[in-house]
């Protein structure tokens, strides 16, 4: 989430904020927090929908690459061997 770094001030009528007020509370979010979520919704749904599509068409490509991936043990016994051949170059350097 970004950093909240600037602030507004809206009035509003007493019963509103006394709606989203219990609203808060029973969604356990801060008033802040439900406002900022329907300002998203109603003026920034188009741009956070593109954002969606752009990351699922990521995680399809990824997926697309169809990389052979073994289990544990196989995938642990490769680091172990990598890191012994690193650490054996370093003993002959040193």
């Amino acid at each position: 989430m970004a950093t909240l770094d600037k602030r507004i001030q809206v009035l509003m009528p007493e019963k509103m904020v006394r709606h989203l007020t219990i609203l808060a509370q029973e969604q356990e979010q801060s008033v802040g927090h439900l406002i900022r979520e329907a300002v998203v919704q109603l003026y920034f749904a188009d741009e956070a929908e593109r954002e969606l599509t752009k990351r699922r068409q990521m995680v399809e490509e990824m997926i697309a690459f169809n990389l052979p991936v073994g289990d544990w043990q196989s995938i642990e016994a490769e680091i172990e061997t990598m890191w012994e051949s690193t650490i054996d170059v370093l003993d002959e350097e040193i």
